[in-house]
């Protein structure tokens, strides 16, 4: 298995979301080229990441507008 901690995929549009029979979650996208890709997640990164997203979501909306009082609704 390929294992490269610097990949980087920049996602064209999100193609699936699935749950695996674990509890793992899976997302399917195609990137900027149009190539497959998956993104599998443990419970506990989907977690991680449930917990994280709401205030990068924030700083994303501030940093791209330029106004650090936007928030995401």
């Amino acid at each position: 298995m390929y294992s490269d901690p610097m990949m980087q995929i920049d996602t064209g549009a999100l193609t699936t979301c699935e749950v695996a029979a674990d509890g793992a979650v899976s997302l399917g996208f195609v990137d900027s080229a149009g190539n497959p890709a998956t993104l599998r997640l443990s419970l506990n990164q989907v977690g991680t990441l449930v917990m994280t997203l709401p205030g990068l979501l924030d700083k994303a909306l501030q940093r791209r507008y330029g106004d650090g009082s936007l928030r995401y609704a």
